[in-house]
């Protein structure tokens, strides 16, 4: 409701930009609409739905990971496809999935810098075949460079800043 009355007092205001700022109004609606690519993309994830979480993700997507498996490596949109299609496939279930946007620097209309958390709690197949499962929680900062097209916002490049792995309440470091 908030987010509503917020828009609507936006477009009762004249959208102007001055000595090439945006204005708040502008920020407003640019960081609504990318949570809202945020949600989807979340509900994607939920349903294993590659086709429609790869929408987000801009044709020219980049990831940059501070991983040591991954450093060396441009993962590109088709390899970020692969990569997350091999980890859905041993996902028994998940239960949560939450990305929020921390903070937002809106450069144009057109393109914006955000700062994401992210919190992922799911369980694993046990590797080599052994039996049961494994309970994994993740957390992840990201630097995003975002851009909108004329199919609307996406991602085109993000940076891993770092976060946390748990597995079976334990801290794990893949290194």
């Amino acid at each position: 409701m908030l987010t509503t009355l917020s828009l609507f007092s936006c477009k009762v205001k004249t959208n102007i930009e001055t000595n090439g700022a945006i204005d708040e109004c502008e920020k407003f609606r640019v960081k609504s609409e990318i949570e809202s690519v945020l949600k989807q993309t979340m509900e994607c994830n939920y349903k294993k739905d590659i086709n429609c979480f790869m929408q987000s993700f801009d044709s020219l997507f980049v990831l940059e990971s501070p991983e040591a498996a991954t450093k060396s490596r441009t993962i590109t949109k088709d390899s970020l496809q692969k990569d997350i299609q091999r980890d859905w496939s041993i996902i028994a279930k998940i239960f949560e999935v939450e990305r929020w946007i921390d903070s937002i620097h809106v450069s144009s209309p057109d393109s914006a810098i955000v700062y994401t958390d992210q919190f992922y709690h799911r369980t694993f197949l046990k590797p080599n075949g052994q039996p049961g499962e494994d309970d994994v929680v993740t957390t992840q900062k990201h630097r995003e460079t975002w851009i909108r097209r004329n199919s609307g916002w996406k991602q085109q490049r993000i940076r891993e800043l770092g976060g946390a792995i748990y597995v079976n309440g334990k801290p794990y470091n893949p290194e």
